[in-house]
């Protein structure tokens, strides 16, 4: 076996090394929406966001969705959809997820305050991007072990514009 050059490794370590970084793992949304324009949309949105994006068309078909693979960091649902929702589907998603994903409700109204109770937090359409950043801002002041294990901060969310949903 051949010895191995001191000089000749180091320097092409240094040569190599900057060119193999690390891409962040982005965080991964389900987005749960019966609007198939809405939902469409938002995929979109949040993908250019930089956010890694699956959808469902009700809250059975997430909740299907759910059972064939890992939970996402965020789900955000529509409340105003036929058959499951609410806190019945917060409820349910709350149990095919586990503690750690956050739980966002959105409507284009002001639900009261006993639909949206099982969620992590309310966003009113239209929204900003920027606001499921700040929810989950919010999730890791509210309990900083999760958040730890998590790795949920404000700096952990991909860049966000003024996009509006």
């Amino acid at each position: 076996m051949r010895p191995i050059n001191k000089q000749r490794y180091e320097a092409s370590r240094k040569t190599l090394l900057p060119t193999v970084t690390q891409q962040p793992i982005p965080l991964t949304i389900l987005v749960v929406d019966d609007d198939s324009m809405s939902r469409e949309l938002l995929c979109v949105l949040l993908e250019a966001e930089g956010y890694a994006v699956t959808s469902a068309d009700s809250g059975e078909s997430a909740l299907a969705q759910l059972g064939d693979s890992a939970p996402p960091d965020i789900v955000l649902t529509d409340m105003q959809m036929p058959g499951t929702t609410g806190a019945q589907l917060a409820c349910e998603l709350r149990q095919a997820c586990g503690p750690s994903t956050l739980l966002l409700a959105m409507s284009g109204s002001q639900p009261d305050d006993n639909a949206i109770s099982q969620f992590d937090d309310f966003l009113l359409k239209p929204f900003h991007v920027s606001q499921i950043a700040a929810a989950r801002s919010r999730r890791a002041e509210a309990d900083p072990i999760l958040a730890k294990t998590k790795g949920l901060s404000a700096d952990s969310s991909p860049a966000h514009s003024s996009i509006s949903i």
